[in-house]
């Protein structure tokens, strides 16, 4: 009967069509789920990062600077209190100048009225040179400051951070100066168990992220960091600290990786 071949046609059409359209309405449906728990997964991530480097910055914020306040501040106090007494400065600075650091070299300096005088040297020679213009530049800055000052030293291959710190004497002030290692090639490495073994990391020097302002960074990763990154500044000093982070991966597991592609193929 051609009226009923046609009718039954008709139905099938009509069922196929049923069943295309209930398949890409589903198809839809998974791929929103999918998208929507990929821009779930990745806020996640972005504020994970955040709160990490927040960490990361008060903890370089409540322990650096106080280090040099107390130690390279109170040595330089203690020594104008005294008059410029070196013996003075050198017994408090007995167990932070050694070959493992914290300083690996400090001296003492009188400033009145004329060129800087150097009263006394501890520890390794300096990179900074001691009767160069820069030093003199950074000794005259230190005494007009209310903090430390800092500065950044290469030498060759050589690269340490110098801090002076003033205090006031007796007809004269007196400046403490030291300098800290850097990281060879400005390069580090976090072992595994570490608690930031998960980033890659990125301190620089002022506000521009410049190879020259670079005091350490994650080893072997490219700079400047790329793609998700956070960036945040840490008062140091008469400067900050500009500390940048990225994730070496998810920062929500491997759970978050795997659910939004687990939605997008079990839903297909």
């Amino acid at each position: 009967d051609p009226r009923g071949r046609a009718g039954r046609a008709r139905r099938s059409w009509a069922t196929h069509a049923a069943a295309a359209v209930v398949l890409v309405v589903g198809l839809g449906i998974t791929i929103t789920l999918a998208v929507v728990t990929a821009s779930g997964h990745h806020r996640t991530n972005v504020k994970l990062l955040a709160l990490e480097t927040r960490l990361i910055r008060d903890e370089i914020a409540a322990a650096d600077p106080l280090y040099v306040e107390d130690h390279l501040g109170g040595a330089v106090s203690l020594a104008a209190a005294t008059d410029g007494s070196a013996a003075m400065f050198a017994h408090d600075l007995r167990g932070s100048v050694t070959a493992k650091g914290p300083f690996a070299t400090a001296s003492l300096w009188r400033l009145s009225g004329g060129a800087p005088v150097q009263v006394t040297h501890l520890g390794a020679r300096p990179l900074q040179a001691p009767a160069g213009p820069a030093m003199t530049a950074l000794l005259r800055r230190a005494a007009a400051s209310r903090t430390f000052v800092v500065t950044k030293i290469a030498v060759g291959r050589a690269a340490r951070l110098g801090y002076a710190t003033a205090s006031g004497g007796s007809g004269a002030t007196f400046v403490a100066y030291a300098e800290v290692p850097l990281p060879a090639g400005g390069r580090v490495s976090e072992p595994a168990s570490s608690p930031i073994s998960n980033l890659n990391i990125a301190v620089y020097l002022g506000r521009s992220q410049t190879r020259a302002a670079l005091l350490e960074a994650s080893s072997a990763v490219p700079l400047p960091l790329r793609g998700t990154t956070y960036t945040t500044r840490i008062p140091f000093g008469d400067t900050v600290l500009t500390l940048t982070t990225s994730a070496k991966g998810s920062l929500t597991g491997s759970l978050g990786v795997i659910l939004p592609w687990s939605i997008g193929v079990g839903g297909a």
